[in-house]
């Protein structure tokens, strides 16, 4: 027999289900891969080791806080450790590569001290940005991790600090841990030709807008479980043919601050014609108020699915509900009726509001709508817009950071273009590939931005002040771990796009395709711009 469920808690299970991939399947699979390409780099244990276990340690760290302030994890604090692991990694790959190369942790805090704190600043400040988010979960995953990253950046450079002879002990020669000559200089000894950029950046900001509009927004939830098991389908169903979800709670100011006769008859004509205007996609063909549970009892006594003729009646079957549901359902001072039916996107509710709206304002009625659902629907499409302010209180703020470390208007006009173009590209490639605007796409772009422009700001301070350092330095302790951190962290959100749920697997993808861009940017746009040639070795040449 097939078995059909609906409601809140079993909507909170499904959610469990599918946070607890992220912890036993995603997680997992990013610590092994992370290890494995740690070794194919260093070809040595130890030093594999000692890269990898303050990442490791950053995890279980980063649920400390979840489990002190908030009780238990989510389905977007569950992305925290994920994050707090790919970030703390990305970080000690800067160090590393930095202390090998000068022989001392001092020397190399003292040459890349500068960019590797702006980059935990930015980090810092994009997830922070996301506390002006109205829905409650994802202001706290922004506020965690805006407070964890600076604590485990902390963390790592303490280990680092302790730990820095013995990774100097066990680490190969750069010639044999890595053919840097072969490998990676060709990928970087060129630029784009500035007439290039320009119509690049011209052809992504056009496409980036008009794919922005186009992208569907999506906050029907039941539309974030997978197609194929049903799910959806089921909640649909048992809404369709047993009772719907309240969709419009709608709350009447009495008058006489009393439910009298005449108010009986309106408020009846008043909800059989509400149930007649709703669209057919909201299937919100029912009702529930005082009125429609009086009619219900009466038809149980005298077998009449109609109102009771008197007042006293109306009040002796209202007194045979239950306390609870009277209680919700007042009579006294205010009158509530509940339109309900089957959860919809907000395009749809929204227009349905509209009828409900114009409807009663033409009565002349004084009311309030509300609910669960109604705010739920409002607040997410309030997020949309917040979210995008948070999106350039991200940009503002790193922006002012960056103007004050670079101190220059023409390196400033680099960095916002260098950091802005990948948002524009990734919003059409997101349209191509037919990705959504969610409760947690929406998130992106916020932090995107605070983690493109750390390699930035190691690409600027490398070109503008390591350039009598010889080319191999600058492969060495700039480029080796721009490629692989962004990598990493390419690789670690894109592993989120295996998760079943629409909005975790659709983050992933997003802020993947954000990171890829904003590499892309920074090694083949920034240096350009920046040394108004194509040939990177000749700048960045042996001393």
């Amino acid at each position: 027999k097939l078995l059909e469920f609906a409601g809140t808690p079993y909507t909170n299970y499904l959610l469990d289900h599918y946070s607890r991939a992220i912890k036993e399947r995603a997680f997992p699979l990013l610590m092994l891969c992370s290890l494995i390409i740690i070794l194919l780099v260093s070809r040595n244990l130890w030093t594999a080791l000692g890269i990898f276990l303050p990442a490791l340690f950053a995890a279980p760290i980063s649920l400390v806080p979840i489990k002190l302030f908030f009780g238990s994890v989510n389905m977007v604090s569950s992305i925290v450790p994920l994050m707090a692991f790919s970030i703390t990694l990305a970080l000690n790959f800067h160090l590393y590569f930095s202390i090998i190369r000068t022989k001392s942790f001092t020397l190399a805090w003292r040459e890349k001290g500068r960019p590797i704190t702006l980059m935990i600043l930015t980090t810092s400040v994009g997830f922070g940005s996301l506390v002006v988010a109205p829905i409650t979960v994802i202001s706290q995953f922004g506020m965690l991790l805006a407070v964890l990253i600076p604590i485990l950046s902390l963390y790592s450079l303490a280990w680092f600090y302790l730990c820095s002879d013995f990774l100097l002990n066990n680490a190969l020669t750069l010639k044999r841990f890595f053919p840097l000559d072969r490998l990676i200089a060709p990928l970087v000894t060129y630029s784009l030709p500035r007439k290039w950029i320009v119509i690049l950046m011209i052809g992504s900001s056009i496409l980036g807008i008009w794919a922005a509009g186009r992208i569907e927004v999506i906050t029907d939830a039941t539309r974030y479980f997978p197609e194929d098991n049903g799910i959806k389908a089921s909640i649909d169903s048992v809404h369709q043919r047993v009772v719907g979800i309240p969709l419009y709670d709608i709350l009447i100011e009495l008058p006489s601050e009393r439910l009298t006769p005449g108010d009986i008859i309106k408020f009846d004509r008043l909800e059989r014609k509400l149930v007649t205007l709703l669209p057919p996609q909201l299937k919100a063909d029912q009702l529930l108020s005082a009125n429609s549970m009086v009619k219900s009892a009466n038809k149980v006594y005298s077998g009449l699915d109609i109102l009771p003729s008197s007042l006293p009646a109306y009040q002796l079957l209202w007194g045979r509900l239950k306390e609870g549901i009277r209680g919700s359902y007042p009579i006294n001072d205010h009158y509530k009726m509940s339109l309900l039916g089957v959860p919809v996107n907000f395009a749809d509710y929204h227009q349905g509001l509209e009828i409900v709206r114009n409807y009663l304002d033409r009565q002349g009625i004084s009311y309030q709508i509300n609910g669960i659902y109604y705010n739920l629907m409002i607040s997410q499409k309030a997020m949309i817009t917040i979210l995008t302010q948070s999106f350039l209180i991200a940009l503002l703020v790193v922006g002012l950071i960056a103007s004050l470390y670079l101190r220059k208007a023409s390196l400033f006009f680099i960095f916002l273009i260098v950091n802005i173009g990948p948002a524009f590209l990734a919003l059409f490639v997101s349209y191509l590939l037919n990705l959504s605007l969610n409760i947690a796409t929406v998130m992106t772009y916020s932090i995107a931005m605070g983690m493109i422009v750390d390699s930035s700001f190691h690409m600027l301070h490398a070109l503008r002040s390591g350039g009598h350092r010889g080319f191999e330095y600058y492969l060495t302790t700039t480029i080796l771990p721009i490629v692989s951190s962004s990598l990493l962290l390419i690789g670690s959100v894109i592993l989120l796009g295996a998760n079943q749920f629409l909005p975790i697997r659709q983050f992933g993808i997003n802020l993947g395709i954000i990171l890829f861009f904003g590499l892309l940017f920074d090694l083949y746009i920034l240096p350009s711009l920046l040394l108004g040639h194509n040939r990177i070795k000749e700048s960045v040449s042996e001393s």
